[in-house]
């Protein structure tokens, strides 16, 4: 038993990877139209916002998995910032 468990653990990060995205606040930027989970207190709603939120990762066109699109969400909103502090000479 303790070697299936310690190979079933090696494998949880690619089997985590194929099934979750991760709900970051530059990923959710870019899909949610400014709705934050961490802004709901009821766990219904926010599994049901993560849902949505995923539907919304899988239907962006960059990417052939959920890790490559969280990937992808993620340099976006981070290029996007990085050309607005080039715009102001990074100041605030």
């Amino acid at each position: 038993m303790g070697v299936q468990a310690c190979d079933s653990f090696s494998n949880i990060d690619d089997f985590y990877l194929k099934i979750f995205t991760i709900y970051d606040y530059r990923t959710a930027g870019k899909v949610n139209d400014g709705v934050r989970l961490k802004d709901k207190t009821k766990f219904e709603d926010i599994v049901i916002g993560y849902i949505v939120f995923k539907a919304k990762v899988l239907s962006i066109p960059y990417g052939a998995s959920l890790r490559e699109k969280d990937y992808y969400l993620f340099g976006k909103s981070r290029m996007e910032d990085l050309k607005a502090d080039l715009n102001t000479s990074f100041r605030k």
